[in-house]
């Protein structure tokens, strides 16, 4: 059996009350992420390493791209357009709290064919009012599904290399679940425990590498798991 040593550097950035949401924007060279808590969007350019923070003045639970490269964040419930110019947001589509109530944006990602997926949490994560939409399309929201209820932290997705398993965690649980996605219409089937974490620790932000191994961050935890394909 061989192991595989990684290179994990630090990043000298000013520390976050919640930090979430890393996305990887190749087309300006940037990794952004958020401080939920501390309402601020930072980027940093790996090349410079050089960190910019930007206040936001609202809770924004995750960021993704669009296929023309426009920063998507999921703001106050609503799905918004960011500006990386003028640090200014512009409503896409209406909220959800007509699905989901006393709940706050936490976490979410696009598929591999672009749909955007959507979680929610409790507001004190004590009670399983929460859940995971599809968005099919930002030009309406009528465009929407419910794929997942009645869970009270979401975390995640992420998602296989061909797109065709769905991983997911409800915090709380300890568990990190996976489902069959199907690509076509972005449907769940066949949900099954993929992983179940340490004692006193929590699944927390998620994401797959090339090779099909899920890379799963711990609250409480204080490290990273990364797990193959079939949960070894």
């Amino acid at each position: 059996m061989t192991s595989t040593i990684y290179d994990i550097q630090k990043i000298d950035a000013p520390l976050c009350q919640l930090g979430e949401g890393l996305c990887w924007d190749a087309s300006r060279n940037l990794i952004w992420w958020l401080d939920i808590e501390g309402m601020k969007i930072y980027n940093m350019n790996p090349d410079t390493q050089q960190v910019n923070g930007f206040d936001t003045d609202a809770i924004i639970g995750f960021l993704a791209l669009d296929e023309n490269n426009r920063l998507i964040a999921f703001n106050d419930l609503e799905i918004q357009a960011y500006d990386d110019v003028t640090h200014t947001f512009t409503k896409l589509t209406d909220g959800f709290s007509d699905v989901f109530h006393d709940v706050l944006a936490n976490d979410g990602k696009t598929d591999r064919q672009g749909r955007l997926l959507l979680g929610v949490k409790h507001t004190t994560c004590a009670l399983p009012t929460a859940g995971v939409q599809r968005i099919n399309s930002l030009d309406t929201a009528s465009h929407k599904q419910t794929l997942i209820e009645n869970i009270t932290v979401a975390n995640g997705p992420a998602f296989s290399p061909d797109g065709a398993t769905m991983y997911f965690a409800d915090s709380p649980s300890g568990e990190v679940r996976a489902y069959d996605y199907n690509t076509q219409n972005g449907t769940l089937s066949n949900r099954r425990v993929f992983a179940i974490t340490p004692t006193d620790t929590y699944p927390d932000g998620m994401t797959v590498d090339s090779d099909g191994y899920l890379w799963q961050t711990l609250w409480q935890g204080q490290r990273v798991f990364r797990y193959a394909p079939d949960g070894a």
